[in-house]
């Protein structure tokens, strides 16, 4: 059995669940009042007899029915009475505990802005739900408040609620969203100047029933449009949300759409309206009351005054889904079950707990979905499922409920707080981070914002946020339709693209291994260009309703797909620092270029070894990392060098898929990232954009000198350890070795390498290597730096370090050998990305 548990926001006891005392108190009491009229001699508690109003203003002579829905789910009529001139009724007899409706149809009102006697059919009714005991206050109103409060009740229920539950949940919901109590309250007539007797409460009641008339007559409308206006306010407030609409679809009140402001801000000014008007007799809404329904219209619906979780789910809109909620550890282990629902037939859910702290999940599975690309329905089995993840903190949150999408995109965001979680991040911290990362991805907040349904012009009224959304989630299905996929293939096609966005890298891989969909390899831009593509496609189709992207969704779309990254990537920088020696103190910087912008993200020194190590975060963009000071022992010399903290060097690597390795984990800076670097530097000055230029100039460096500049950590030739690392590390080590014996061999003192590094730099930062920096000869100790600085001479001094004494018995590997005498032939860098 669910069970709920209920938090009021109003002054009112809301009736909890019966207790077996209280049903055979029940009972008892039925039995007492079929067999003696005068059961109170029996020391029973006896149920008052009923008495209410019902208004819009007074109603007279409306047909009055209460009906009871016992605990037994049957549903008994139990009076019919009328009302009097006033609007009053009253029900004599002991009515029993259940879930009671009284509904009052017919009658006739004057219209309170108007003037105007409005008689209504018998069709034309309002009805209050209260759950009825011998403790319920038996003063009952029937109003458009208590209508619209039904309407919300009979909305849980279609969620899973029980009758019992949703109408105590509506009530409150309802009561505090207008600042009074709905059921309980008889409003007072404000056309009446006898009304000055009535209480405050009563007359703000009267107050607000009076605004909705003057709404109506706003809006262009007879006093005979005011029921169908209360009706449309009621279809409103009942998903929670004041917008105009239902479940997304938009409301019409004679021909035009229900402004969104109706039951909000435009009641405030129509109140605003009665009040300053002629009919009007001297009355105004309090203070109190007049803040609490400010407050709830600039919130914009019921949820601070829900409490539970609600949202919906969306492939398009999962209709008849299983909705579970659980609690993340912040280990991330097993989670804690704690209520569950189904969606509706629009994918919208409900479950009416109280919030607990911490990481809330919810899951839909199965149910049923209308593909956007196709029209076809889509059958979803019980293990196809969706989640979202929101960290709730009742201390910090504005309300008492949880708004809570179910997407793909969410999917995405839990399958990366996974990977997060299983990299060291508390739950809270994955949590957080993942929705924001594919939150600034996609251009949308993707927890809390409602998408749109795009292939239905009813949403029109949508805002740019929420229709974003939805053509997002449109992009995906006609993704999958572009690669081939049946609707039915839509799920797993989120599965892999979840799976790559894990590890913040978007390439098409899981841990590394090219992903399959369909027995082919998943596009390395499926998360990218290609979903792009397919958004643009289905806002040409003729299934969607006349939508598309905003330009801002759009360019943060694009930013994200030409990163190849989500924003904010968490890792852990390390790394070696190796000048012409492992340099031992030296101050790592490591930044990030995104735009215009440069931030800093770590700083470290490094150990003896040159390794340092980095916490940060990891915006897409250009990861820098800059060592300066530091002191090194040469390669050729032994001898020690000390660096200033003006002489610095560097290596930049791009946030794309093909440096998805070194950003995860080390990063070497040398003199040849340094080189990389410089080069990068004349690109971008020529036209290129920084990520574009750091990752030709870091291909174009690796390729002539035959190893991985950012990726291999070299190792140090001069220490006789070194033969456990591997030859890559080997030949990394050794070239670098060999720029400490070229500047011997040119001469140069152990302090002057960092002089011949830098000439080294400028040399190929134009492409050409041939001793000279775009055509002009670069000097080195007191004559020009020979032609062949980087190329021939480099490989001779190698050699030479090779056979001295300083070498503990390396060699170069034949094929890095080989690749940098063929580049040294060809005097140009490789035109790696032509």
């Amino acid at each position: 059995m669910r069970t709920f548990t209920m938090r009021s926001t109003i002054g009112v006891g809301l009736p909890g669940k019966l207790t077996l005392a209280a049903g055979l108190i029940s009972i008892a009491l039925l039995i007492a009042a079929g067999c003696d009229s005068n059961s109170r001699d029996h020391g029973l508690m006896r149920r008052p007899d009923m008495s209410g109003m019902a208004a819009k203003g007074p109603i007279a002579n409306a047909d009055v029915s209460v009906d009871v829905k016992l605990q037994n789910e049957a549903t008994v009529n139990f009076a019919n009475v009328t009302t009097d001139a006033n609007g009053h009724f009253t029900v004599s007899g002991a009515i029993p505990d259940g879930v009671v409706t009284v509904k009052a149809s017919g009658g006739s009102y004057v219209d309170e802005s108007t003037g105007t006697t409005v008689n209504l059919t018998s069709n034309q009714s309002i009805r209050a739900k209260v759950n009825w005991n011998a403790s319920t206050n038996a003063n009952i109103a029937v109003t458009p408040l208590t209508e619209a409060a039904v309407v919300r009740a009979e909305a849980l229920v279609d969620l899973g609620w029980s009758e019992a539950d949703a109408a105590a949940q509506a009530n409150a919901e309802i009561s505090a969203y207008f600042g009074v109590d709905i059921v309980h309250t008889m409003p007072a007539d404000p056309t009446d100047a006898g009304s000055s007797t009535r209480a405050e409460a009563e007359i703000d009641y009267g107050i607000i029933l009076a605004g909705i008339t003057q709404l109506n007559v706003e809006l262009g409308g007879n006093s005979e449009d005011a029921m169908l206006l209360v009706e449309l306010i009621a279809k409103d407030i009942s998903d929670s949300e004041v917008d105009g609409e239902e479940d997304g679809e938009v409301l019409l009140f004679l021909g035009a759409n229900l402004p969104s402001d109706s039951a909000s801000h435009g009641l405030l000014r129509a109140i605003a309206n009665f009040e300053a008007g002629p009919r009007n007799q001297g009355f105004s809404l309090s203070g109190q009351a007049n803040a609490k329904l400010n407050a709830s219209a600039n919130a914009g619906g019921l949820a601070d005054h829900f409490a539970g979780i609600y949202g919906k789910t969306a492939f398009s809109s999962v209709a008849e889904s299983s909705i579970h909620a659980r609690v993340v550890p912040e280990d991330g282990g097993e989670s804690a079950f704690f209520g569950e629902t189904r969606s509706n037939a629009k994918g919208y859910f409900s479950i009416g707990v109280t919030v607990p702290e911490g990481v809330i999940e919810a899951t839909s599975s199965g149910g049923f979905y209308i593909d956007q690309a196709t029209s076809q329905i889509v059958q979803l089995e019980s293990t196809d499922s969706l989640r979202a993840r929101l960290r709730y903190d009742s201390e910090t949150s504005a309300d008492l409920s949880a708004r809570i999408m179910v997407t793909p995109l969410t999917e995405i965001a839990v399958a990366r707080a996974d990977a997060l979680i299983e990299a060291g991040l508390t739950a809270s911290d994955a949590t957080v981070q993942a929705n924001s990362e594919v939150s600034e991805y996609f251009g949308v907040e993707i927890v809390g914002t409602l998408p749109a349904d795009t292939i239905h012009a009813s949403t029109h009224s949508r805002t740019e946020a929420e229709v974003d959304y939805g053509m997002i989630l449109s992009g995906f299905s006609q993704l999958n339709a572009d690669l081939g996929g049946q609707p039915s293939d839509l799920k797993v096609l989120i599965e892999l693209i979840a799976e790559d966005f894990a590890d913040g890298m978007i390439d098409a891989k899981a841990d590394g291994e090219a992903q399959i969909f369909l027995g082919a390899t998943l596009p390395v831009d499926a998360g990218g260009e290609a979903l792009i593509n397919a958004i643009a496609t289905f806002e040409a189709s003729s299934r969607n309703a006349g939508f598309s992207l905003s330009m801002a969704t759009e360019a943060a779309l694009n930013a994200g797909a030409e990163a190849n990254c989500l924003p904010n990537v968490h890792v852990s920088f390390e790394g070696d620092v190796s000048f012409c020696g492992p340099v031992l103190g030296a101050t790592v910087d490591v930044r990030v270029i995104s735009g215009a912008q440069t931030i800093t993200v770590g700083t470290a020194s490094t150990d003896s070894s040159g390794h340092f190590s980095v916490q940060g975060e990891f915006p897409y963009g250009v990861l820098q990392v800059e060592s300066t000071g530091g002191a090194y022992i040469d390669h050729a010399t032994g001898d020690s060098v000390a660096l200033s903290l003006v002489e610095s060097f560097r290596a930049e690597i791009a946030c794309t898929a093909s440096t998805s390795t070194a950003i995860s984990g080390e990063i070497a800076v040398t003199p040849l990232t340094t080189f990389a670097a410089a080069r990068a530097d004349a690109l971008v000055l020529l036209g290129s954009a920084r990520a574009e230029a750091v990752t030709k100039a870091n291909a174009e460096i690796s390729a002539y000198f035959g190893v991985d500049i950012t990726g291999v950590m070299p190792a140090n030739p001069t220490d006789s350890g070194a033969s456990a690392s591997t030859q890559a590390e080997l030949d990394y080590g050794l070239i670098i070795a060999g720029i400490s014996q070229l500047n011997l061999d040119l001469g140069g003192d152990a302090e002057d390498s960092k002089m011949l590094v830098g000439l080294i730099a400028l040399d190929l930062a134009d492409g050409t290597v041939d001793g000279k920096a775009s055509g002009t000869s670069l000097p080195f100790l007191g004559v020009d730096l020979t032609a062949d600085a980087a190329g021939e001479a480099l490989i001779s001094a190698i050699a030479s370090f090779e056979a001295g004494t300083r070498n503990a018995g390396f060699s170069l590997s034949s094929e890095t050998s080989a690749t940098l005498s063929a580049s040294a032939a060809a005097d140009v860098l490789p035109d790696v990305f032509p």
